[in-house]
C-alpha cells in the first residue's frame, strides 16, 4: 500500500484546534480529520499517511495515520478561493499519533538516503517512494517510543491538563487496563485458533506445518487462558505462552492451568512490549480480541513482536473488527455509549447499556429499511454476558479497519497476510457477472478490500506470514489428500435438524462424526460415489467453504463412542464442576446436558467403567432415571462421545 504526505503549512492556515486535537487523539486513541489532498484523484483508502509541517520552522514530520476514504470534491478550505467557487479535493485521515513541533525535523532528512525526495512537497497528497517509506516507519515508531517515554516521564508531578504530549497518553491506555479489571472478560476457545486447524489452512496456502509434537505457540492477550491452556492439553510436549495486561484474568488463568494438571504452559502478566526475550521464537502466535480493542501504539507492538518473534516458516492469526460492515454496528456501539456516559459504575453502565439497545433495536426493527438491518446487528445483545457488552460495545477502545489499512500495517513489519481462516470471505456471493469480472483484474488485496465492500463484512480473521513465505492466491486442492476433515458441530445440529440435504462428502463425515477422515481417504470415496477423481479435492475444499467441514493438520484424537472405562479431556474435567461449558477436543465450547452431566464428567479419568461411575454418582442421578442409575450414566457417556469429550 502506498505512502503519501499530507502538508500543513501555519502560514497559510494557524490550526486553531491543533492542542485540543492532540488531546482528543490521546484521549480516544485517533483522531479523524478532513485534509485536503491537492490535485491528486487516485489515493487508496488504507494507504498510509504522514503529516509534514511546512512554510513556518520547525518543519519536519508532525504526524502520522490512514487515510479512510477516497478523494472527494468539496469547498475549497481558503476563504477567497472558497468565495471565487474554486472546489478543492479531500480524504479523510485516521491519525494515531499527532505533536505540536516535527518527531522527525527537515535537518535530519538532509542526509542520503532521505535526501533525494523533496519533503517541503508542493502538493498535500504527494505520494512518497516505497522504499523510502519503508525505511522511514521504523525511525518514526522509535521515535514515538522515545517521545512517549519521555512525555511519562515528565508528566510525573504535573496537572493532567498538562501530561499530553501530542502521543497516545497514558489516559487511555490506562482505561484499557481498568476495563478488564472491573468486569472479567469470560473467554472461550476459539476453534479457528487451535493449531491443528490453523496450520491446516497454512498448508493450503503453501505453507509446510512445523513438527507438531514439540511445537510453539504464543497468544497475545491471553485473558483468562480459556483458549491457551486447552491448546496446551493438545500438545503436551508443546511450549506455550500467555502474556495479558490484566491481573484479574491472569489469575484466572494460572487456576485453569493448575487445576487441570496442565504444566506446559507459562502465563505472564504485562504489556506485550515487555515480552522477554527468554521465552524465544514460536511456531504460532495468536492474538483474538486484541487489535482492534488496543490503542495504536500497542497494535504497532503487536505486529512488532509478531515479526520478532515468528519462528522461520511460522504463522500468525489476528482477528480484527472490519469496514465497512463495521459501520453499522458502530451505530449501536455509539448510542450506547451516549447513553451510559455520565454513569461511572461498571456494572450499572452494562445494565444500562443492554436496557437501552435493546429498545433501540425494537425500534429500527419497526421502521424497517436501513433501520431494520441495524437492529438485526443487535438482535442477540440479551444472550450476551456482562463482560462481552463492557468489553465490545462499551470498551473504551474499539476500531473497526479497512482490509487494506491492516494489509498496510501488516507490510510495514515484513508481513503479509496469506489467507483468510473463514474461507467464506473470498466467496462473490450475490455479485453480477459484471463486478466478478472486474474483481478478477484486481491484485489479491485489492480484491479482498472489493469484496468486503460486496459482503458489508464486519470482521476477518488474517493468516499472517513473513513477507514472501506462502501463497495469498487460490488454495492449492493438492493438499486436500494430505490434511484431515471432519464435521463442523453447526453442520451437524442442522443435520440432526433434518435442515441438510444429501451430499456425498457431508454424508461420509457425519458418519465419522465427531472424529476426523483423512483427506485422501475422503477424495477416494467421493470419487467412488461418482464425483470425477480430478474434481474432487476441491469439492471437498468448497465443503469447507460453506461451512459443513473442518481441515486439520492431523487427525483429531477423540472418541466416537465411549470405552470401557472412558476418559474425558483434562481441561473439561475441571471446567464441569464450575460452569455448565466446557471444552471438547475440538476446541470448541459445549453445553453440558444437566446437573448430573456435570457431576459425572470429572469423574470420567480412565479409571472407572460405567458401573464404576453409576456408583459414585449414585445420589445424584435425576430422579426419573433413579431406577436405572447405570443406564442413565451410559446415556451421559454417549451425549459426551457425540460431543467429542471423551478421548479416544
Amino acid at each position: 500500500m502506498a505512502t503519501h504526505l499530507f502538508a500543513f503549512n501555519p502560514s497559510i492556515w494557524s490550526w486553531p484546534s491543533l492542542a485540543d486535537d492532540i488531546r482528543t487523539l490521546a484521549r480516544r486513541g485517533h483522531l479523524d480529520t478532513e485534509w485536503s489532498c491537492g490535485r491528486f484523484r487516485h489515493i487508496e483508502p488504507g494507504s498510509r499517511a504522514f503529516l509534514v509541517r511546512l512554510g513556518v520552522p520547525p518543519k519536519g514530520l508532525i504526524g502520522s495515520g490512514v487515510v479512510m476514504t477516497a478523494p472527494a470534491e468539496g469547498p475549497h478550505w481558503i476563504d477567497a478561493k472558497k468565495a471565487a467557487g474554486v472546489p478543492a479535493r479531500y480524504v479523510m485521515l485516521r491519525l494515531d499519533a499527532l505533536f505540536d513541533r516535527p518527531l522527525i525535523g527537515f535537518d535530519e532528512l538532509e542526509v542520503p538516503p532521505w535526501r533525494r525526495f523533496r519533503w517541503g512537497v508542493r502538493a498535500s497528497g504527494t505520494r512518497l517512494p516505497s522504499a523510502l517509506a519503508d525505511a522511514l516507519e521504523p525511525w518514526w515508531a522509535e521515535r514515538a517510543r522515545r517521545r512517549r517515554h519521555r512525555a511519562r516521564r515528565a508528566s510525573r508531578g504535573r496537572s493532567a491538563s498538562d501530561r499530553i504530549d501530542g502521543v497516545m497518553a497514558e489516559t487511555i491506555h490506562q482505561k484499557v487496563r481498568d476495563a478488564y479489571e472491573a468486569i472479567a472478560y469470560v473467554g472461550r476457545p476459539f476453534h479457528e485458533t487451535h493449531p491443528n486447524r490453523l496450520l491446516a489452512v497454512a498448508q493450503l496456502h503453501g505453507v509446510a506445518p512445523p513438527k507438531r509434537e514439540t511445537i510453539s505457540v504464543l497468544e497475545i492477550g491471553c485473558g483468562d487462558g480459556a483458549n491457551l491452556v486447552p491448546m496446551a492439553a493438545s500438545y503436551p510436549r508443546g511450549r506455550f505462552v500467555g502474556i495479558d495486561l490484566s491481573e484479574r484474568l491472569m489469575a484466572s488463568a494460572r487456576a485453569l492451568a493448575e487445576g487441570a494438571g496442565i504444566p506446559n504452559v507459562t502465563l505472564l502478566q504485562g504489556d506485550v512490549g515487555t515480552l522477554p526475550s527468554r521465552v524465544g521464537a514460536f511456531d504460532v502466535i495468536v492474538a483474538h480480541g486484541f487489535y482492534s480493542w488496543v490503542p495504536p501504539d500497542v497494535r504497532d507492538t503487536m505486529f512488532r513482536t509478531i515479526a520478532n518473534r515468528l519462528a522461520p516458516g511460522g504463522v500468525a492469526y489476528v482477528n480484527y473488527n472490519l469496514l465497512p460492515g463495521g459501520w453499522i454496528r458502530r451505530i449501536g456501539w455509539d448510542a450506547m455509549q451516549f447513553h451510559v456516559r455520565a454513569t461511572a459504575d461498571p456494572a450499572e453502565r452494562v445494565t444500562r447499556a443492554r436496557e437501552f439497545i435493546a429498545l433501540l433495536a425494537g425500534t429500527w426493527r419497526a421502521q424497517g429499511g436501513a433501520a431494520a438491518a441495524v437492529a438485526e446487528n443487535f438482535a442477540r445483545e440479551a444472550e450476551r454476558d456482562d463482560g462481552g457488552i463492557y468489553h465490545d460495545d462499551l470498551a473504551p477502545v474499539n476500531e473497526p479497519v479497512y482490509y487494506t489499512a491492516f494489509t498496510a500495517h501488516a507490510a510495514r513489519h515484513r508481513l503479509t497476510v496469506a489467507a483468510d481462516v473463514d474461507p467464506g470471505t473470498r466467496s462473490h456471493g450475490g455479485a453480477s457477472a459484471a463486478l466478478r469480472d472486474r474483481l478478477a483484474s484486481r491484485d489479491p488485496v485489492a480484491r479482498e478490500q472489493m469484496l468486503d465492500f460486496v459482503h458489508l463484512r464486519q470482521v476477518r480473521q488474517s493468516l499472517l506470514v513473513r513477507a514472501g513465505a506462502g501463497n495469498p492466491g487460490p488454495r492449492d486442492a493438492r493438499q486436500v489428500a494430505a490434511l484431515h476433515f471432519a464435521a463442523t458441530m453447526a453442520y451437524m445440529r442442522h443435520r440432526l435438524a433434518g435442515g441438510a440435504a444429501a451430499d456425498p462428502v457431508g454424508d461420509l463425515l457425519a458418519g465419522r462424526f465427531p472424529a476426523s477422515v483423512p483427506g485422501k481417504e475422503l477424495v477416494d470415496a467421493i470419487a467412488a460415489r461418482g464425483v470425477p477423481a480430478d474434481a474432487a479435492p476441491a469439492r471437498v475444499l468448497e465443503a469447507w467453504a460453506v461451512g459443513m467441514a473442518d481441515p486439520y493438520v492431523d487427525a483429531i484424537a477423540v472418541a466416537t463412542r465411549p470405552s470401557a472405562r472412558p476418559r474425558a479431556g483434562a481441561v473439561a474435567r475441571w471446567q464441569a464442576g464450575r460452569a455448565p461449558l466446557v471444552t471438547n477436543l475440538r476446541h470448541v465450547s459445549v453445553r453440558l446436558a444437566d446437573d448430573f452431566a456435570r457431576r459425572l464428567l470429572p469423574l470420567c479419568d480412565g479409571t472407572r467403567s460405567a458401573a464404576d461411575l453409576a456408583a459414585a454418582t449414585r445420589g445424584a442421578v435425576p430422579a426419573a432415571e433413579a431406577a436405572q442409575p447405570q443406564a442413565a450414566v451410559e446415556r451421559r457417556l454417549a451425549q459426551f462421545a457425540s460431543a467429542a469429550l471423551l478421548e479416544a
